[in-house]
């Protein structure tokens, strides 16, 4: 994958073996609705770190030529074996020709005991696809992308995700539901951000709606598209006014 401008999905913190279960039912998901699989280029890759600082990913020498051979017992050895891990492969979304890469990331919280967070990381190429040459925007591929950022994100095992722009996962902020909670009532100011203070709440956000109401949200956030999926998450969609 080009590092130029990718799209991450970051679900909130949780547990090892919670990760693991999101990572197993994202994969049948992925496998199930978007034909996600390796091809010639995919597989799984061990992420590498200095300083517990990400620097890069290298291919795994191993026997798991699916990705539908991936279940609960091959992703806990993998951890075991390794500080982090990324799941590389492709998926197909309708109204695209060509394939889209999207990789299923286990990245660990180091400065945490017994945290991490699973990332999605998209190619950048379908989010700048929105638009086409005449600056007309795809309303169903925006449809596409925020439902595959809501069927990815929106995990009962986790109680908020974001989906935001990437240079390179050294800069992802793991957080919780709540430090995301505060993120929305208490913007960051931008002079924040660029120095790597606060937390940015993504172009989509949802957060349980038990952490932070609709209501909430909307006295702050009044331009955004706001909406409840059925599982008890708000979101906040800003992906076109972001672009």
């Amino acid at each position: 994958m080009s590092n130029d401008s990718e799209v991450a999905i970051v679900l909130s913190s949780v547990n090892k073996n919670m990760a693991f279960k999101i990572i197993r039912m994202s994969l049948n998901l992925l496998i199930n609705d978007y034909m996600f699989g390796f091809r010639s280029y995919g597989g799984v890759f061990q992420l590498l770190f200095e300083d517990n600082k990400f620097f890069g990913e290298s291919p795994i020498d191993s026997e798991i030529s699916s990705a539908s051979l991936i279940d609960l017992s091959t992703i806990r050895y993998i951890e075991s074996q390794y500080k982090g891990f990324s799941i590389n492969g492709s998926i197909r979304l309708s109204g695209l020709d060509s394939l889209v890469d999207l990789d299923i990331i286990f990245l660990p919280v180091f400065d945490v005991d017994d945290k991490s967070c699973v990332v999605f990381r998209i190619e950048e190429d379908v989010y700048w696809r929105l638009w086409d040459e005449n600056d007309i925007l795809n309303e169903d591929l925006k449809e596409t992308l925020l439902t595959l950022v809501i069927e990815l994100g929106a995990n009962n095992l986790v109680d908020a995700f974001h989906a935001r722009l990437l240079v390179d996962l050294s800069d992802i902020q793991c957080f919780d539901g709540v430090a995301l909670r505060e993120s929305l009532l208490q913007p960051a100011k931008l002079q924040d951000l660029a120095k790597g203070a606060g937390l940015n709440h993504g172009f989509i956000t949802g957060i349980k709606t038990s952490l932070l109401s609709l209501n909430e949200i909307g006295d702050i956030w009044k331009v955004c598209d706001k909406f409840e999926t059925t599982n008890g998450f708000a979101i906040l969609d800003d992906l076109v006014e972001q672009i």
